[in-house]
């Protein structure tokens, strides 16, 4: 089998992100301009809800998986770990499903998901099945280094998901019906794969529970971390449906789709991340701090270009989505804090310290939402949006201190606290000088300067490590040439 370079896997995996924020991009302009706001917003509420049910099944085995994939348990493999990490979800699944039939036409369902009755209840537990095993199977190819797999069921993923709701809306645009016809479609592709691809990442393990001791241990304070970030994006669109109503949570979600896409952006550099970083935190901490630098100016100048052109993204948009567009900076910090987090919080996953990742969480989650519930009645969509910035700011703090704690991937402290006052400012000032657009593009092209003028060292190392994939691409061009 061919072995990746660190920089072949990088670029790979970003493609894979690139290719998913551009499809969903792409659906984002289909559908605002077919759907309603309310039905985009129970859209998007139903998904979130799916991923958070996932999550839930997990109880934190996902995380596990990815921390025990190259330590596995004495005298076991990745494939038996695959095997214990997978069974109890599918049980605890089959548990909530039962409840879920159960209270199907109950008023609390409806409020949560944004429908009821069985087919409906049904569509959601298959819903969640599939993301249960697309969120595993992309664990294995990642972590094996299968990174065509990857590729193909991602990208082929994604356009399942987003693009599946456009033709049903035609059929019917009735919000039930289409979540009941889209769930069976989707189900159907990813549990194929899963079977395909079965015996290569499962393995029947007969090891006492005892020999799992770790794992367990491990997956059940990461758990709860999982759940309060699914809540974190949940519970906000709660409080828009019911204190705003659902058109203004279709305008905030179609708001939140473009944070959307930074996140999908930011899984081609962590699928690429948590591998690498755990096999080579231990020789190559130079490279994870410079790393670590170039992803912190390479957000500053995402969420600059983002905010330049913000004005032409959202003319591909739904007229009646362009509401609020000063916002938008305000909710891009958190998917963009959380690819720094993910640099700077190596030393709590090394330590398997994570039951602190569970308390910084908390701690965030619930500043979230008591801002929401503050500051929704007095600044609507705006609040919602503060809040999220404030809560991704305070977990920012701390998991770069616990984190630095236990390993250090920060090579100049305050570099990093500059270009995190920069991303701060950027946000807080499009929001104030948005009717005043030459001001602010005038300001943030100087903070610009000044933090590509501090990173002069990142872009020769940049520059150094592209240099060397270049020649060492010529290199095997000129090998097999030969």
């Amino acid at each position: 089998m061919r072995k990746h370079s660190n920089t072949s896997a990088f670029i790979a995996y970003s493609m894979v992100g690139v290719l998913c924020a551009a499809i969903s991009f792409v659906t984002m302009i289909v559908l605002t301009r077919t759907v309603s706001e309310d039905f985009f917003g129970k859209i998007n509420k139903f998904i979130t809800a799916s991923n958070l049910i996932m999550s839930l099944i997990c109880v934190g085995l996902d995380s596990a998986y990815i921390r025990f994939y190259y330590e596995p348990p004495p005298k076991t493999n990745h494939r038996q770990l695959a095997w214990k990490c997978m069974t109890p979800p599918i049980m605890i699944l089959i548990a909530i499903s039962i409840i879920i039939l159960l209270i199907r036409n109950s008023s609390s369902l409806i409020l949560l998901l944004g429908g009821g009755g069985f087919y409906f209840a049904t569509a959601f537990i298959i819903t969640v099945l599939s993301q249960f095993f697309y969120r595993f199977m992309t664990i294995y190819f990642r972590m094996s280094s299968k990174i065509l797999n990857f590729f193909i069921i991602s990208i082929v993923f994604v356009v399942f998901t987003k693009t599946i709701f456009i033709p049903i809306y035609y059929l019917t645009p009735k919000f039930e019906q289409d979540i009941t016809l889209a769930a069976p479609i989707l189900s159907i592709f990813t549990v194929l794969i899963f079977l395909f691809n079965m015996n290569k990442m499962v393995e029947v393990s007969h090891s006492p529970i005892t020999t799992y001791k770790p794992v367990y241990r491990y997956a059940l304070f990461s758990s709860p971390v999982f759940i309060i970030i699914y809540l974190n994006s949940y519970l906000p669109q709660i409080i828009i449906s019911n204190s705003l109503g659902d058109n203004f949570l279709g305008i905030y979600s179609a708001a939140s789709l473009f944070c959307s896409a930074i996140l999908v952006l930011s899984t081609g550099f962590s699928t690429f991340w948590s591998p690498y970083m755990y096999k080579n935190y231990k020789s190559e901490q130079d490279t994870i701090k410079q790393i670590h630098n170039v992803v912190l100016l390479g957000s500053v100048l995402v969420l600059s270009l983002i905010l330049f052109f913000s004005d032409y993204f959202y003319l591909f948009i739904g007229e009646t989505f362009r509401k609020n567009q000063n916002i938008l900076g305000l909710l891009l910090i958190h998917p963009i804090i959380l690819i720094v987090v993910e640099t700077v919080a190596c030393g709590i996953g090394i330590k398997k310290k994570n039951e602190i990742t569970l308390v910084i969480y908390l701690i965030s989650t619930a500043i979230n939402v008591a801002l929401c519930f503050i500051l929704v009645s007095t600044r609507g969509l705006a609040g919602i949006a503060f809040a999220s910035m404030i809560s991704a700011l305070v977990q920012f703090i701390l998991m770069t201190y616990f984190g630095q704690k236990y390993y250090r991937s920060i090579k100049h402290i305050a570099r990093t606290l500059l270009h995190i006052v920069v991303l701060i400012l950027s946000a807080i000032l499009f929001y104030f000088l948005y009717d005043n657009r030459p001001i602010f593009i005038f300001i943030e092209i100087a903070m610009l300067v000044i933090c590509m003028f501090c990173d002069r060292d990142v872009i020769v190392w940049g520059r150094k490590q592209l240099k060397t994939k270049i020649n060492e691409e010529k290199t095997n061009v000129d090998y097999t040439g030969v």
